[in-house]
């Protein structure tokens, strides 16, 4: 196969791929998605130190329940 066989081939399966991971990602089914989506509950929220940087960011405490699909039982 010449080289133009490999690229037409390449394209088709970029863009075979990449629609379908874009769709997946709209709808919420990616790895990172379904693990976020669980009950949390902002604990404490502290002001940033005096004289930090502005990329330092704000100390939030955040505690979260394992849901019960997910407890094991003794």
């Amino acid at each position: 196969m010449a080289l133009h066989g490999y690229l037409a081939l390449w394209c088709a399966m970029f863009g075979t791929f990449a629609p379908v991971g874009y769709a997946r990602s709209l709808a919420g089914v990616t790895a990172a998605q379904r693990a976020v989506r669980v009950l949390g509950r902002i604990e404490q929220v502290r002001e940033p130190r005096h004289g930090s940087s502005q990329h330092d960011g704000i100390p939030v405490v955040v505690t979260f329940q394992t849901p019960p699909a997910a407890r094991s039982s003794p």
